[in-house]
């Protein structure tokens, strides 16, 4: 039995409880709670066996679920809003379905209430653990040893996010992970599953997939009835098992309003970024010939481009922060041979290439800075 669990609290109002995915932690949902801490107050929390949580033995649904029955009754924090991801999810599911007095609201994203025949968890967590950590000394290098049993770089990346030193500073101590891989691994086919139960939740719940997930497929519809019968079910498209699907959670559930108006909320923000994108990018063209022909007022478009068009495409959707590396590759393309001012000619490509890159890094920094500024619960 886990008596504390770590969390993260931010913001007031009513309480929102986060819940993680297999090898992940709060910190994967810093961005996200952030955001809704503007409007309520939000409990991140590490599950056991995961960041800053206990480490035990067993680690399976109806046990992580009592964890944070635990937690919400000690805070006191009376009915709760939660949101779970993947694993976190399943435990949702299970706290729903164990103490419906205590969810207000349920989000889950990405996973069913069924057992999936895919058996990751023990895998994955052997890959790690077969890894000598006192051999390295840097991530660089477990990460080498890693890419032989798991050479998906994006999978890496995720589960190199739990490699620590074991120490408070920097340098303070050799490399350990974060997470409780022999737990993980002797309960693997336990968090592929989950547990039968002739509990039903009546309360309000989203089911949310990304269309390029086969987590929440066609034939887990019939489970998610099953136990959530007024459950809402969307799956969003181009989203994999994280993205899109954590934005429509995002959006639904601070604007609970009906789904459809939800995900042509989502639609439409997408479109006005890519919008205020091409308009950054026709700025940037236009000043960019201006200055070509010596004629005035071509930098000054080129940076109404940069800071307002793609601020403005930032508010809307962050993929609009490509817009810098979008202008950089104009630049060493299509305008290489023409210099924005006389002196430009007479610097090395090297040195081209070093203060363009430099400028649109500064440029791409304080467009969010001024974001983060202007508007601290954004």
């Amino acid at each position: 039995m886990v008596e504390t669990l770590a969390c993260t609290d931010l913001g007031s109002g009513p309480p929102l409880v986060i819940l993680h995915g297999l090898f992940g932690s709060a910190r994967n949902w810093a961005a996200v709670a952030k955001r809704l801490a503007a409007a309520r107050r939000v409990l991140a929390l590490d599950l056991r066996n995961h960041g800053a949580s206990p480490w035990t033995p067993g680690m399976d649904y109806p046990d992580m679920a009592q964890d944070v029955a635990r937690f919400v009754a000690s805070r006191e924090l009376g009915p709760v809003e939660v949101i779970g991801h993947s694993m976190g999810g399943k435990v949702a599911m299970c706290l729903a379905l164990a103490e419906p007095a205590l969810v207000r609201r349920l989000i889950v994203v990405d996973i069913a209430p069924m057992a999936y025949d895919r058996a990751f968890a023990a895998p994955y967590a052997e890959a790690m653990l077969a890894i000598d950590l006192a051999r390295h000394d840097t991530r660089r290098a477990v990460d080498r040893e890693l890419a032989r049993s798991l050479p998906d770089p994006v999978l890496r990346g995720f589960l190199m996010t739990n490699l620590a030193r074991a120490g408070d500073g920097l340098r303070s101590g050799g490399l350990r992970w974060g997470v409780n891989l022999e737990a993980i691994a002797r309960n693997g086919d336990a968090l592929m599953d989950f547990p039968e139960t002739a509990a039903r939740y009546g309360g309000p719940a989203l089911f949310v997939g990304g269309a390029r997930s086969d987590y929440l497929g066609a034939d887990a519809e019939a489970a998610v009835r099953r136990y959530f019968p007024a459950a809402g079910i969307a799956r969003i498209a181009e989203a994999g098992h994280w993205v899109g699907a954590a934005a429509v959670a995002l959006v639904w559930i601070v604007h609970p309003i009906n789904l459809t108006s939800v995900l042509y909320i989502v639609q439409r923000m997408t479109s006005l970024s890519t919008l205020f994108t091409l308009l950054g990018l026709i700025c940037y063209l236009i000043g960019r010939n201006r200055t070509v022909a010596g004629h005035a007022g071509g930098m000054w478009l080129i940076g109404t481009g940069l800071f307002a068009c793609g601020g403005l495409g930032v508010l809307s959707k962050e993929n609009a922060a490509l817009l810098p590396f979008f202008m950089l590759t104009l630049e060493f393309t299509l305008f290489a041979n023409e210099a924005p001012w006389p002196s430009w000619s007479q610097l090395s490509t090297r040195t081209k290439g070093l203060i363009l890159t430099v400028s649109l890094a500064v440029v791409t920094a304080a467009i969010f800075w001024l974001i983060d500024f202007s508007l601290p619960g954004y």
